[in-house]
């Protein structure tokens, strides 16, 4: 039930030619009418729908904002000539948010109930439902008065891959795997699939790093009957500058780290200011993980990151292990974003499997299902004892047998 009988009104763009629901299409990065056929840009959209939204008694300007900036300071780059020049160094660093931009403030319920505007459906949903689909005319909606009581993100990636070929991706991914089982192809189904904004915070900044490894190099000969080997051990120091820009956190509890990392890279030049008409066509959740909950894994990331550039300059040595690294922060500043992904559960055997699509790329994460048989046998093949493995990481596996 709603919370005090709070009722959320709904937003559904309409198609300036017929007046149908329109969506956003990421093959034309416009929006189409699945009715009438014709295309528009988002802007025009927009337009027509602000004039809409006028005459039925609201405003043009109560339409979700499109921002055209989040009034951010200039991204860090990489530091050449000497040290960052700023006061927060060290234990004193603290990440810098974005300034927040909010519709207006209203209080956080509980529950929420949304209206459909096409058919005029009653739909229950909790406080973090920004965008769905109606589960009675099956036509997108999206709840702008949720997007109120949340911070509106600062820029977003629109999806760049369609339904259509999310699925070959998807199919793609399965082909050439070792272990997949016979029966695969005519028996697994593929489940609740959608496109889903998940929100994340994005993180640049400035680090100079003073870090000591440990190195070795070995060389082997014959003499006679015998073979030798020497290895020497080296002390390698490294010091230095380095910015970062864009590392993103998942602001979401509700799809595991495993796969809102695993789809990674995006290609964060291809972001957009905010607007809401991206959003039609797709599942939109906003944050459940504050940026002060996420700003651990955005050190230990920046951390790891700085150890592998450094390390990349230890070329000619082997078995490179880290022994003491002095890490210190900079300039840091947390932005606010949408990005593209689609998630979808695999079904075969009575069994569930989740995965995670890249919505830009189409890079796909998650876990096949494997035949033992065809697992046992190639191990024996290579004289190796059997372990009862139970699935298989799709990226290792299409990485080491599909070269």
């Amino acid at each position: 039930m709603c919370r005090e009988g709070i009722v959320v009104s709904d937003l559904q763009y309409k198609c300036p030619g017929c007046g149908a629901p329109i969506n956003f299409d990421p093959s034309s990065q416009g929006m189409t009418c699945e009715f009438c056929t014709q295309s528009f840009d988002v802007a025009t959209v927009e337009k027509f729908n602000a004039g809409l939204h006028a005459q039925a008694g609201g405003s043009p300007s109560s339409m979700p904002p499109s921002p055209t900036g989040s009034g951010m300071p200039p991204a860090p780059v990489m530091s050449e000539g000497g040290p960052p020049q700023t006061a927060e160094q060290g234990a004193d660093f603290q990440w810098k948010g974005a300034p927040e931009t909010f519709l207006d403030e209203k209080t956080q319920q509980m529950m929420a109930q949304f209206i459909c505007n096409s058919c005029g459906g009653e739909i229950i949903g909790s406080p973090d439902l920004v965008s769905s689909r109606c589960p009675y005319c099956d036509n997108n909606f999206i709840a702008p008065t949720q997007l109120t009581s949340t911070r509106v993100p600062d820029r977003m990636i629109p999806f760049n891959v369609s339904k259509e070929q999310m699925t070959a991706s998807f199919q793609a991914a399965s082909k050439g795997l070792l272990f997949l089982p016979g029966d695969f192809k005519n028996r697994h189904k593929i489940e609740d699939a959608k496109g889903v904004y998940l929100p994340y915070w994005l993180y640049d900044c400035n680090v100079a790093a003073q870090i000591s490894y440990t190195g070795q190099q070995s060389r082997t000969w014959r003499e006679g009957n015998y073979e030798y080997t020497q290895t020497d051990y080296y002390q390698l120091m490294r010091g230095g500058y380095v910015g970062f820009d864009d590392i993103p956190v998942s602001g979401t509890k509700d799809v595991d780290e495993e796969r809102t990392e695993g789809i990674e890279p995006f290609d964060y030049r291809g972001t957009q200011p905010f607007a809401t008409a991206y959003l039609a066509g797709y599942a939109t959740n906003k944050y459940n993980i504050a940026p002060e909950v996420a700003n651990e894994r955005a050190n230990e990331r920046v951390k790891v990151s700085t150890e592998e550039v450094f390390e990349s300059t230890t070329g000619g040595y082997s078995n490179v292990q880290v022994q003491y690294s002095n890490i210190q922060l900079s300039k840091g500043i947390v932005e606010y974003v949408f990005l593209p992904t689609y998630l979808l559960n695999l079904s075969y055997g009575g069994k569930k499997y989740p995965f995670a699509i890249n919505g830009q790329t189409g890079k796909t994460v998650g876990e096949f299902p494997i035949s033992k048989g065809k697992m046992y046998g190639f191990l024996a093949g290579l004289g190796v004892a059997a372990t009862a493995l139970l699935a298989y990481p799709v990226i290792f596996l299409v990485a080491v047998f599909m070269g």
